[in-house]
C-alpha cells in the first residue's frame, strides 16, 4: 500500500521519518520498520515532539527493537560454531586452543568458544568482546578456566578502534588473578538466569 512504498523511500530522509512517526494512523508493523532504519537522533526527536499517546507507542516499538538487537549477534558465527562445537565433543576445547585462536585473531572463535564454555548465548559474549571494559570479560574467561596468557591474548587481540594499553593489562592481570573461579562461575549463572550482563564491577571473593 502507500505506506509501506513511503516507508521504504524514507530512509535516509530524516524529515519523512519524523513526519510519518508522529502519524497516529501509521500500522505498527510499518512504524516498527520506519523506527529500525531511523537514526538514533531522529528516533529521540521523535519521542521530543510526539504527542503522549504517539510517544507510549514508539517507545514500546523502540524498546522491542533494543530487546531484539540484544539477544541477537551482531555477527554471523555459523561456521565457527560447527568447529567450536566440534572441538567440544572431541575434547579439544581447551586453554590451548583458544590461545591459538586468540594469537590468530580468530574473533569468531574465541567468542564461539567462550560461550560453549559458558554455556551463554554468542550474543551475549559477543557484547563483553566488543565492549570497552575489559574487567567483565575477565569473568566467563576466568569461568571458563582459561590461564592468564590465553586471557591477555584474547584482550590484545579483541577487534576494538584502540589497542589495549600496557597499563591497563596490568591492572586486568591483577584484578584476574583475584578474580576466584567460583565469583566468575556465581556471576555467570546470574546472567544465565537473567539473560543480561551485570553492568555494576564484579567484586572477587
Amino acid at each position: 500500500n502507500g505506506y509501506s512504498t513511503i516507508v521504504a523511500r524514507a530512509e535516509g530522509d530524516d524529515e519523512l521519518v519524523e513526519i510519518l512517526g508522529l502519524r497516529i494512523d501509521i500500522p505498527a508493523k510499518l512504524l516498527r520498520d520506519l523506527l529500525q532504519r531511523a537514526k538514533d537522533t531522529v528516533r529521540a526527536r521523535l519521542l521530543a515532539i510526539a504527542s503522549p499517546r504517539a510517544r507510549e507507542e514508539i517507545s514500546q516499538v523502540l524498546n522491542d527493537i533494543a530487546q531484539e538487537e540484544a539477544a541477537a549477534p551482531r555477527r554471523n558465527y555459523g561456521i565457527a560454531e560447527e568447529l567450536v562445537k566440534l572441538m567440544k565433543q572431541l575434547n579439544e576445547l581447551d586453554d590451548a586452543a583458544v590461545y591459538k585462536f586468540a594469537e590468530d585473531g580468530k574473533f569468531d572463535e574465541v567468542t564461539v568458544a567462550l560461550a560453549v564454555l559458558n554455556d551463554m548465548p554468542i550474543a551475549m559474549i559477543e557484547r563483553l568482546m566488543l565492549g570497552l571494559r575489559s574487567d567483565l570479560l575477565l569473568i566467563p574467561c576466568r569461568s571458563a578456566k582459561l590461564n592468564w596468557p590465553t586471557v591477555e591474548a584474547i584482550l590484545r587481540k579483541r577487534p576494538l578502534p584502540h589497542a589495549i594499553d600496557h597499563a591497563t593489562l596490568e591492572i586486568a592481570q591483577r584484578d584476574y588473578r583475584r578474580l576466584s573461579l567460583e565469583t566468575a562461575q556465581r556471576t555467570v549463572r546470574f546472567w544465565q538466569l537473567h539473560n543480561r550482563i551485570e553492568k555494576q564491577p564484579i567484586t572477587a571473593g
